[in-house]
């Protein structure tokens, strides 16, 4: 078997692990997209450019599967939203990393309203 091939599998099951302990039922999207989400790396992610990825590896979801799957994880406390704008959200793909959550506009220069959701 290959790596790639064992990198993918062990995702599928430690996607599925995660996703029965938050309550979800694991299915094939769910398992796709947690296993997108949850990889090793710490980024930000909008529902589009989550859908764009998911596509470029071949797997078929619509947009709205992927931001009601967003919507779901963030209410079972696997995700949380950032919501920048009325048009745009962002989901921190690890918030488990960061040691707390502001409730207040941040510090640095900012142009637009910041609330947090989850």
């Amino acid at each position: 078997m290959g790596k790639a091939l064992r990198e993918t599998q062990d995702q599928a099951v430690v996607a599925t692990a995660r996703l029965r302990h938050a309550g979800l039922r694991p299915t094939r999207q769910r398992v796709e997209l947690a296993g997108l989400l949850f990889r090793d790396c710490d980024r930000h992610v909008t529902a589009e450019s989550l859908h764009d990825e998911i596509t470029n590896a071949g797997v078929k979801v619509s947009l709205a599967t992927v931001y009601n799957t967003l919507h779901q994880f963030t209410e079972a406390g696997l995700l949380r939203q950032v919501i920048v704008d009325a048009s745009r959200s962002y989901f921190p793909a690890r918030p488990s990393r960061w040691p707390a959550f502001p409730t207040r506009q941040p510090d640095w220069p900012w142009t637009g309203s910041m609330s947090w959701s989850g």
